[in-house]
């Protein structure tokens, strides 16, 4: 009887530990289902990073036509740490600012400087002494021949090569005694038919005896002919400021003397005056010329 009694005792304590083993088991098997679903489905979202197309940290340049187009779908899978901005390609230029030059500043005309009047100082009495000018000319002009030479006084303030160039320049013009055949005009520095001769105001007086031209006038005589330095330097007043035409008219007056030719009046109000005029004196109510006229070429008396 003892025996039946103690059987039932341990069958109901196996049957307890066995099922605190099955609890236990389930305990565990619950605690690991949980960790196993806690890996699959956690419970902070996933990085899904990876997963986007990737974002620049810029805006693409438009300089580049190429970095405009879509890019292919394996490069925007990309990690958040390969997210840099692109390194500028090699060989491309950085642009420039470009900047304007700055303005041609206009450059300003000079003006040309007026030549400061050359004060000529003319004394009366020169040195006396009378210097040749040495050169020659080819004959010019139809008619007889007339030789003539040029001389100047020493220590006038004058280039005897320019007083020269005037008296040639003057008997070669078409416009002189050389037209019309009135005589052919030569100058040399030998024996001639004629001297030229600019002096100061005293010795043109003396080469002019018995004519009297008081220091003011020119005149010829014999085989020469006195040219006035004073007038030579200033003119005369009918001819203003222009010397150089009245140079001219003193070279065509005195020479037309030695070719025969006397005084001429003025022919009328407004018309030229001849070239045989006294103009040094004054033109009355005619203009002052330079030349023989028409009439005067012609003339016989």
């Amino acid at each position: 009887m003892a025996v039946r009694r103690s059987r039932p005792k341990a069958i109901r304590r196996r049957v307890l530990r066995t099922l605190a083993v099955l609890a236990s088991a389930a305990t565990l098997g619950a605690a690991l289902l949980a960790g196993w679903f806690g890996a699959v489905t956690p419970s902070t979202p996933l990085e899904t990073t990876a997963a986007l197309p990737a974002k620049e940290d810029s805006p693409r340049s438009v300089d580049d036509p190429a970095d405009a187009s879509p890019r292919p779908l394996a490069e925007k899978r990309v990690s958040r740490s390969d997210q840099r901005r692109p390194a500028p390609r090699e060989g491309t230029p950085t642009p420039t600012p470009t900047t304007s030059p700055p303005p041609t500043p206009t450059p300003v005309p000079t003006p040309t400087p007026v030549p400061t009047p050359t004060t000529v100082t003319i004394q009366h009495e020169g040195s006396g002494k009378l210097t040749r000018v040495p050169g020659q000319t080819r004959a010019f002009g139809t008619g007889p021949l007339i030789r003539y030479r040029v001389e100047i006084e020493e220590g006038l303030p004058f280039d005897p090569a320019e007083v020269a160039k005037v008296v040639d320049e003057t008997l070669s013009d078409p416009r002189s005694w050389a037209a019309a055949g009135r005589a052919r005009f030569m100058r040399t520095d030998d024996d001639v038919d004629l001297r030229i001769i600019v002096a100061s105001p005293a010795t043109t007086d003396e080469l002019c005896e018995p004519l009297g031209t008081g220091g003011e006038l020119s005149c010829r005589i014999d085989d020469r002919v006195a040219l006035n330095a004073k007038r030579w330097a200033f003119g005369a007043e009918a001819f203003g400021d222009d010397v150089e035409n009245y140079r001219h008219y003193l070279v065509n007056h005195e020479v037309g003397h030695a070719l025969g030719e006397g005084h001429r009046d003025c022919g009328g109000e407004g018309e030229l005056a001849p070239v045989m005029m006294q103009q040094t004196k004054g033109v009355g109510a005619c203009l002052p010329n330079p030349w023989p006229l028409s009439w005067e070429l012609s003339a016989s008396d």
